[in-house]
């Protein structure tokens, strides 16, 4: 996997770090303090995930690719990072349907924008 560095593509990645603070409040019942947990529990999360994705990568196991993108789509919507989730999206159906050549060809995209949205959230957390 390779080591990708976050500052020096951060005008690619600007739609996928937009978080709409109003929809994830949406998902925590509107409560800031609940809120901040669900980001704290994001990025704490989104460390493990980077590690699961690049091991399902190197294996081209996809389908368990597809179960790790899936989970990002779900925790990234919590917290009204919609742009990123509905990459997730595409890389989780990409991995079910085996889509080898989108996955290789958007990889690092994908985990240069999960590395900068986690920066992002810790942050503001």
């Amino acid at each position: 996997m390779n080591n990708l560095d976050v500052t020096n593509n951060s005008n690619i990645l600007d739609e996928y770090l937009v978080i709409n603070k109003e929809n994830g409040l949406k998902f925590c019942m509107d409560s800031e303090e609940f809120y901040n947990e669900i980001l704290e529990a994001f990025v704490a999360q989104a460390e493990k995930f980077i590690i699961q994705l690049g091991e399902f990568y190197e294996k081209k196991d996809w389908a368990n690719y597809a179960i790790v993108a899936h989970s990002l789509k779900s925790n990234t919507r919590t917290i009204g990072a919609d742009n990123f989730a509905d990459l997730s999206l595409k890389h989780e159906l990409a991995g079910k349907a085996n889509d080898v050549v989108f996955i290789t060809s958007d990889y690092d995209n994908y985990i240069l924008a999960l590395k900068a949205l986690m920066e992002k959230v810790k942050n503001i957390t």
